[in-house]
């Protein structure tokens, strides 16, 4: 019987993964993609790629969540001012931690 629901609340687990955000594996994911966002960049960039900043956001098993990650918090973080482009970043294990991180570059 033990066995049985722990395989269920496993199951259930990995269906509602999907739910938590885009890419998420069901054991273990660790990706980085370029970020979709709306950010007001000049056309003319002359700004170059000389500092980085992170701001990160943690959830454990769906149920505490804390840390922001946004993108001006990233850029205070870095000391960045003018701003290059926006990545993010994504680690999750067994759908217990997540980890998301955005990633700005910039001056």
């Amino acid at each position: 019987m033990k066995f049985k629901t722990i395989m269920i609340l496993l199951l259930f687990s990995f269906l509602i993964e999907s739910c938590a955000g885009p890419g998420y594996g069901a054991i273990i994911t660790a990706s980085k993609s370029a970020g979709n966002y709306q950010v007001n960049i000049p056309q003319n960039n002359d700004v170059k790629m000389i500092k980085k900043g992170n701001s990160s956001v943690v959830t454990i098993f769906w149920l505490f969540s804390f840390g922001d990650a946004s993108i001006s918090t990233a850029m205070k973080n870095g000391n960045i001012d003018k701003l290059h482009h926006v990545d993010n970043q994504v680690f999750s294990f067994l759908g217990l931690i997540h980890i998301y991180t955005i990633h700005v570059y910039g001056e």
